[in-house]
């Protein structure tokens, strides 16, 4: 996953991994989309929390996939009244 439409949210400094691995199992906190820890050369640990980015064209793609799905036609759950019938049988 590129990091390029991902926001830095928070980091935090943990002294071991299993200190930083028990503050990711606990981040249910803020709408998170990644979190990944890093060791750093003095044997402590970052982790960082990432929210995801979203510009205004993405949410305007997002509104018209939305609109061209409502816009399909439904086949499960209709009645057999409503489905299309086929022209062979159509006698």
């Amino acid at each position: 996953m590129n990091v390029r439409n991902l926001e830095r949210v928070q980091e935090l400094k943990y002294r071991t991994y299993e200190d930083a691995k028990r503050a990711t199992s606990n981040a249910t906190k803020q709408p998170i989309h990644k979190i990944k820890i890093f060791a750093r050369y003095d044997g402590t640990y970052d982790v960082v929390w990432y929210k995801k980015i979203e510009t205004p064209g993405q949410k305007v793609v997002k509104a018209l996939e939305e609109a061209v799905e409502a816009q399909k036609p439904v086949v499960h759950g209709q009645k057999s009244k409503e489905r299309k019938k086929s022209p062979k049988k159509a006698r």
